[in-house]
């Protein structure tokens, strides 16, 4: 059928142009979806050379190299098709999308697997007009802001304060990443004091990104004029040497901890810049190889070179997945050791950074594989049921050191959290386009939802994280579209409204990016309060699609009452029970998974098509999906 006959839900006649689009004095709007022909996948292992050499050729990097070999969730790859026939990816309109911002300037570029893109679309859909307009990031630190906070370039501080901002900074990113050598980097402080703070630039630039980190970390929930540690940050900025000839290990570092600080500014396309800039770095250094022995007698400098290239790695392929561009490390260039146990106390936790890296891995192929406008042998189910089947076996094969152990009373440390949120962030980012696995998106939604509004309730979620502020919008967004797909009420505590109180309050405290989710989180509300009014048609009883402000505690209290920023360390932590394993024992899930790709083939490109914001909700006619 015609796109026009397909979106109307009515027969067509199947002629160019078909009897629907002219009586309607529509003939030159008439087109088709191009379909893929469903064939048969071999079972045969032994595939003819030559087609088997134009499979390699034609494989996405990102379902090759070391990190699926060596971390947790290897899974195979997707087989290909017998007929050699190339699928574009079902989920992307042929052309990219841009959104007009500034009429003297031309559009920018929305990534689909953006969270917020994904927003646009949901209300595109409940407002049903396909060009409501994107919501575009306004709210980061200008360039301007970091020109003039450079105008009175900030100052070493006093040796005691300097102590304790390096220490904090240690304390929150030494636990995920592998920046720099802690015992060292505390021992070059003292010298750098005792000579008079007669640093190098790149030292100097290296201190102050970590100074800025120590200041925002050690920050108390107030009404900021500024981001704390801008100062020290731009200061950093203006040291550091983005084209040295002969680049050093300091030059990586100071690289990415200016990367991520850039996150706190909200400034991640500078993110993305500046990881591209130290991986450039990296290969020259050649980090993506393993040093021999010989060649490097330091046991814990080469255990850092090996860490430093798998933290370029993890932000690269983390940062790409969230803002929904192309990962900037080729997995071919991937010819370094796995991290290793060292007792020198210097590095993070072995079975940590190994998680981090088999997780970075899928996101790095979800980009690939789902999100991106590469053509593919195997069909766009095949590519996801392999990506999940991934995910669960990196579920399945994480080290009880890096599981939550919030069961029974017991705490898990930040690191440990910040890791499941980002389980919980991929998850969903893949299961999402598929209505099937709807259940298992919305479990994954609710372990994020409640795991980061347990820890506001504790008073230790941190007042300027971007990762967490995304991760609560993205899982309230799961649990609103969830519930007006399928009619399941996974909206009980008020999800919608409790994340637009955190995002609030860590909006009110000077986080951007939280103010930034939280003003697309409103244009949700809005939309989906709309569509259930009487006036379009939809009238539904407030007990069904009304959206609460109340988030039931113990003691019938609720954060609509409790006010402030941080709530008791005994309050009742909305738990209810939810745990990462849940995602995947979903049935749908699981039949979804032990399909053969035969059977996972059955759908077609246009039950897909992204060409109408409606596609991505409706229930499609096959068997595969929800009805």
């Amino acid at each position: 059928s015609c796109r026009r006959c397909r979106e109307r839900k009515i027969k067509c006649s199947g002629t160019k142009p078909c009897a629907k689009c002219q009586q309607a004095g529509c003939a030159d709007e008439c087109t088709f979806l191009k379909r893929d022909r469903k064939v048969k996948v071999s079972k045969r292992a032994d595939r003819p050379a030559e087609v088997a050499q134009q499979a390699g050729e034609d494989e996405d990097e990102e379902s090759c190299a070391n990190p699926r070999d060596l971390a947790p969730g290897r899974s195979p790859s997707p087989l290909p098709r017998d007929d050699g026939t190339i699928v574009r990816n079902p989920l992307l309109n042929e052309r990219a999308w841009f959104h007009p911002y500034d009429p003297a300037e031309p559009p920018i570029f929305v990534g689909e697997a953006a969270c917020t893109a994904f927003a646009t679309r949901f209300r595109q859909f409940l407002d049903g007009d396909p060009t409501t307009s994107h919501i575009p990031r306004t709210s980061y630190v200008l360039e301007s802001t970091l020109t003039i906070a450079n105008e009175a370039p900030a100052k070493w501080p006093s040796v005691s304060r300097a102590r304790l901002l390096v220490a904090v900074a240690l304390n929150h990113i030494g636990s995920v990443y592998d920046f720099v050598l802690r015992r060292a980097t505390l021992e070059m402080l003292e010298k750098v004091y005792q000579s008079s703070n007669s640093a190098c630039p790149v030292e100097t630039a290296r201190f102050f990104a970590l100074f800025a980190f120590g200041e925002i970390y050690s920050a108390r929930p107030s009404d900021h004029n500024e981001v704390p540690g801008t100062r020290y940050f731009a200061r950093a900025t203006s040291l550091v040497q983005f084209l040295p000839e002969r680049p050093s290990i300091a030059h990586v570092e100071t690289l990415l901890l200016l990367a991520l600080f850039s996150c706190f500014l909200n400034r991640r396309h500078s993110a993305y810049l500046l990881i591209g800039s130290a991986t450039r770095l990296g290969l020259i250094l050649g980090l993506n190889y393993t040093i021999s022995e010989a060649q490097l007698t330091d046991s814990v400098d080469r255990q850092h070179r090996i860490r430093l290239w798998w933290t370029i790695y993890i932000l690269d392929r983390m940062l790409a997945c969230e803002i929904s561009l192309p990962a900037q490390v080729s997995e071919h260039d991937l010819h370094v050791d796995m991290p290793s146990h060292h007792s020198d106390g210097q590095f993070t936790d072995v079975d940590y950074i190994t998680a981090n890296i088999g997780l970075a891995h899928i996101a790095g192929r979800l980009m690939a594989e789902i999100y991106s406008r590469r053509k593919h042998e195997a069909i766009f189910l095949q590519r996801a049921q392999t990506l999940l089947k991934a995910l669960r076996d990196w579920m399945e094969t994480l080290p009880a050191s890096v599981r939550l152990s919030l069961a029974h009373g017991g705490e898990s440390r930040g690191n440990i959290i910040s890791l499941h949120l980002m389980f919980n962030q991929v998850k969903p980012s893949l299961s999402r386009e598929v209505l099937t696995l709807v259940e298992a998106c919305v479990h994954a939604a609710r372990h994020s939802h409640s795991l980061i509004v347990g820890e506001w309730i504790k008073s230790s979620l941190h007042m300027f994280g971007s990762s967490c502020a995304q991760c609560l919008f993205s899982s309230a967004l799961v649990l609103v579209m969830s519930r007006y797909v399928s009619g399941h009420n996974v909206d009980e505590h008020g999800a919608l409204d409790t994340a637009r109180e955190v995002l609030a309050s860590m909006s009110s405290n000077g986080n951007l990016a939280a103010a930034e989710f939280r003003r697309n989180l409103e244009q949700v509300k809005i939309s989906f309060e709309i569509s259930h009014s009487p006036t379009r048609g939809h009238p539904a009883p407030p007990s069904e699609h009304a959206v609460s402000f109340e988030m039931p505690l113990v003691g019938g209290d609720s954060i609509a009452t409790r006010g402030g920023v941080g709530y008791p360390a005994n309050a009742a932590i909305p738990l209810d029970g939810i745990t990462m394993e849940m995602a995947f024992m979903d049935p749908m899930m699981q039949e979804f998974l032990a399909q053969s790709h035969l059977e996972a083939g059955l759908i077609e490109d246009g039950d897909l098509s992204a060409t109408n914001p409606r596609n991505l909700f409706s229930e499609p006619t096959t068997s595969l999906w929800v009805t």
